[in-house]
């Protein structure tokens, strides 16, 4: 009678999920784990009411307590994909510069509390933390990022004539052979290297915004699209 009780309930909850969860449980993968998870649900519902035969209200609070816990647990197995995008979306708002990707070939950054968007990137295989700057005709390096990188800026020839801040300064052209910015790769991106002390933080400039299909600024949002 006991297990005819349990199975009716092992029943309900998979009735129960398959309502709430319909477009989880048509993929095959989701489905396998809920009868695995069910499987479990009558093995712990048989020796719970095995050990309290003659408790039947004990047995009933313990059978609920392990029904719910099953049940998050499939719940959150089935929506994984859905929470890791919460869990993104709550480190981009503790971490500007982040990257999130919302969509295949499109990420957003939001803006740190001074109001400027800032990007990490991986320039060449190494990690350099940009501020976005739409008025930047290209790639602004700063000359310690520019060493990290492998170029003695010593050694450049700062001939190309920029507009900064401070007024006009003379940059020293390079190409970078990949800009990596969370799913965005764009190869071959030109950039200018300041001269030591005249610059504070890389720029991410047009040269690598104008190789994407679009950027857009929504409030505290910056979304770009491969």
């Amino acid at each position: 009678m006991w297990l005819l009780i349990l199975l009716a309930v092992v029943g309900g909850l998979a009735l129960g999920l398959h309502t709430l969860f319909p477009d989880a449980l048509r993929l095959e993968h989701n489905r396998m784990a809920l009868v695995y998870y069910l499987a479990w649900m009558v093995v712990i519902g048989s020796a719970i009411l095995m050990t309290f035969r003659q408790r039947w209200s004990q047995a009933l609070k313990y059978g609920v307590a392990w029904a719910l816990i099953l049940l998050v647990v499939v719940a959150a197995y089935a929506y994984r994909s859905d929470f890791k995008q919460v869990a993104l979306q709550v480190a981009a708002a503790v971490v500007p510069g982040m990257a999130i990707e919302i969509a295949p070939g499109e990420v957003v950054l939001r803006a740190g509390a001074d109001g400027h968007f800032y990007a990490n990137a991986t320039v060449d295989g190494v990690a350099i933390r940009f501020m976005v700057d739409t008025g930047a005709s290209s790639i602004a390096l700063s000359a310690d990022d520019a060493r990290r990188l492998g170029f003695d800026p010593q050694a450049l020839d700062y001939f190309l004539p920029v507009t900064t801040a401070s007024g006009t300064a003379l940059a020293a052209r390079i190409t970078l052979d990949e800009v990596r910015l969370g799913s965005i790769v764009v190869p071959g991106v030109a950039a200018a290297v300041m001269p030591p002390g005249t610059l504070d933080r890389s720029l991410l400039g047009m040269s690598f915004l104008a190789r994407l299909s679009g950027f857009e600024i929504a409030g505290d949002r910056l979304i770009l699209r491969d």
